[in-house]
């Protein structure tokens, strides 16, 4: 899954996370709604000079694409073509240019590359092993989970696709696409999309949920993906009681980022909430709930995981926008912890001249 946090303004994006301005991307009732067009996961990719490339399936399920320059977004297009059954997958090896992975409609892994001003490949099938079968399917469209897709350098790619038996199949290629390994079979219980990440060009880290609801990862390193007991090594990265609540699972396929040697993977909880977790691929840090730069103050233990009110007139306010005026029910849901329960205390409550909602 790709990961979408509305902030002011386009603060970072690398790999399939991507934080836009409200006026270009918001969230709203599990869709995303970009400059009008409706939209489903998208995927992302951070060039210089603060510029990005966001790509998504529409609801007309071809390849939508937006490209921001700095300043400004352009407008949406659907020049992408296809018709998709996944959300996209991105790798860059150049800045500016990009390949981008998808499932068509005959269930088989197509690419296409962007060479930083328009597309110059059609879509090729890079499939062709018989372990996807063509599926008959009426209405409404499928949605199959979207495929990962890495550059590690020189002309290596790597694709991770999740497989009907609800493991990992990986394939290479050392020469940018022409030629293809055959597809391996990694293991794992899925149930989740892939999500993968490089460090280096001998060094990969692939994630996945679980069938058990946790996260699980696997390294590839000094040329092998790594194995115990003559099994591959998926490693658990611990949730409850790191972190994350009783009770709460991995509900998405994860995203990842890499910077500097750290890796950051983002998850969508069983409650809907957004979290994430950092580590070195092998020691990892407790989970959080969405970024904690996000924070305006710290908990009372200093973690930097709650805001602390005094009472009195400390608030967040959130600037006013038509999505905020609900036509229908909503939910809103908040831990909070009342040192003291008897003043008026509202948790959230939008009004103008004293009417409204709490």
């Amino acid at each position: 899954v790709a990961v979408v946090r509305v902030r002011a303004a386009v603060v970072h994006a690398s790999g399939a996370v991507v934080r836009v301005s409200a006026a270009v991307v918001r969230a709203s009732a599990g869709v995303v709604r970009a400059s009008g067009a409706v939209v489903r996961a998208p995927a992302a990719v951070a060039h210089d000079a603060g510029k990005l490339d966001l790509l998504v399936r529409g609801y007309d399920n071809a390849l939508w694409h937006s490209h921001f320059d700095g300043t400004s977004w352009e407008d949406w297009n659907n020049d992408g073509g296809g018709f998709l059954l996944s959300a996209p997958a991105i790798a860059s090896r150049a800045d500016g240019t990009f390949d981008v992975f998808v499932i068509m409609d005959d269930n088989q892994l197509y690419r296409r590359r962007w060479n930083g001003s328009a597309w110059n490949t059609a879509w090729r099938s890079i499939d062709g092993q018989g372990i996807w079968p063509e599926l008959d399917w009426t209405a409404p469209v499928p949605e199959w989970p979207a495929p990962a897709a890495v550059a590690r350098g020189g002309n290596k790619l790597d694709l991770f696709r999740h497989a009907p038996d609800n493991t990992l199949r990986w394939r290479h290629s050392d020469d940018d696409g022409v030629t293809w390994g055959a597809w391996q079979n990694l293991g794992g219980m899925l149930a989740s999309g892939p999500g993968a990440v490089t460090l280096n060009a001998d060094h990969m880290q692939v994630f996945a949920a679980g069938v058990d609801g946790a996260l699980w990862h696997l390294t590839y390193s000094g040329g092998a993906w790594q194995k115990a007991g003559g099994k591959y090594d998926w490693r658990q990265i611990q949730t409850v009681g790191n972190g994350m609540p009783e009770g709460v699972s991995i509900a998405s396929a994860p995203t990842v980022i890499a910077a500097s040697g750290q890796i950051t993977v983002y998850v969508r909880g069983s409650l809907g909430g957004l979290w994430q977790v950092s580590g070195d691929g092998s020691n990892w840090g407790e989970w959080r709930p969405g970024d904690p730069q996000d924070k305006s103050t710290t908990g009372p233990d200093g973690s930097g995981d709650a805001l602390r009110f005094d009472g009195v007139d400390d608030h967040v306010a959130v600037p006013h926008d038509d999505s905020l005026n609900p036509n229908q029910e909503l939910t809103v849901m908040a831990w909070v912890y009342l040192e003291d329960a008897e003043a008026d205390q509202k948790i959230v409550g939008k009004a103008r001249n004293g009417s409204g909602y709490v």
